[in-house]
């Protein structure tokens, strides 16, 4: 372990001032797969939003206050289980020693023997999670973040807890799954062991977007129709007045629209040919061509040019 590389903040209002210190651009092991673009929930246009001036947090989902009370039960589940001695540092951040910014805060710390390892606690209510996570006791070692569907953890997760062994100089942790299950009061758990890998690729990747979108204020490419809207929210906020278009603005206007349902037959049409050719597939979880190809895997189906 890093020997006091680390900041211990008093309480949790503390803790998210550090975290969100104007001109700091600290980046949390959390944001580490949106930054990348493996992560499903956020994007690296939600990371960079999250770093302007003005920026209000939004209220916590229902998954995330799901795991917020999962969590301490899910730590003292895991200690009975393992006989392991657990500690909570729960404002406490590791920082990279190479790359100060670059932090993590750890749900636990256990010791086993004489070596500690990272606690991480996720909950996943999602549909099919009980399929998709490994079995328990099961390791992982490498995964390939260019087959996000094949990985056998949601891949930013991986990259979370890859950040949180950096950042602490560990070289284990334990991923305590909490899968709910219908009709019982507690969750399904599952201990599933990863392992630290070769961190340079991701850090030198990290300081490239930092210097380039934090540092140098360039924003990243919206990749989503939804999220481009929610960026044009944030960037021309609501306006008392209207008027009305002159004649460059009415056809712009009406340009839109054509381009918009345009883009809607197209999204029609490629989900539907997608359906058709899954449907053909029978037993393979992938087929190739010389344009790309196309896998079925435990996260849904993916289309891939060919490079």
């Amino acid at each position: 372990m890093h020997a006091n590389n680390y900041t211990d903040l008093p309480d949790r209002d503390s803790w998210l001032a550090y975290r969100a210190e104007e001109g700091a651009h600290r980046i949390g092991a959390s944001a580490v797969g949106a930054i990348l673009g493996v992560s499903a929930w956020t994007s690296p246009t939600d990371v960079w939003l999250q770093h302007q001036p003005g920026y209000v947090q939004p209220p916590p989902s229902a998954a995330m206050l799901d795991g917020i009370a999962w969590e301490p039960i899910a730590l003292q589940l895991y200690a009975q289980r393992t006989g392991l001695r657990v500690e909570t540092h729960p404002h406490r951040v590791y920082r990279h020693p190479d790359a100060p910014w670059l932090g993590a805060t750890l749900d636990g710390l256990a010791l086993d023997g004489g070596d500690w390892l990272v606690v991480e606690v996720k909950t996943d209510r999602t549909q099919g999670a009980a399929q998709a996570w490994p079995q328990d006791g099961a390791r992982v070692d490498v995964v390939d973040l260019d087959c996000p569907e094949a990985c056998p953890i949601p891949p930013a997760y991986w990259l979370q807890v890859q950040t949180q062994l950096a950042c602490a100089g560990l070289d284990r942790a334990h991923v305590v799954v909490c899968l709910p299950r219908f009709g019982l009061l507690m969750p399904e758990m599952r201990i599933i062991e990863v392992t630290a890998q070769p961190y340079g690729d991701v850090l030198r990747a990290l300081t490239r977007w930092r210097a380039e979108h934090l540092l140098g204020g360039v924003r990243p490419d919206p990749t989503s129709p939804e999220e481009r809207e929610a960026f044009a929210r944030w960037l021309y906020p609501e306006r008392p007045t209207k008027r009305d278009a002159t004649d460059a603005e009415a056809a712009a206007i009406a340009s839109l629209l054509d381009l918009r349902d345009q883009r809607d037959a197209a999204d029609a049409s490629f989900s539907s040919l997608r359906a058709e050719v899954v449907m053909g597939m029978g037993d393979a979880a992938e087929i190739r061509c010389n344009a790309g190809k196309l896998a079925v895997g435990k996260r849904g189906v993916t289309v891939t040019r060919a490079k």
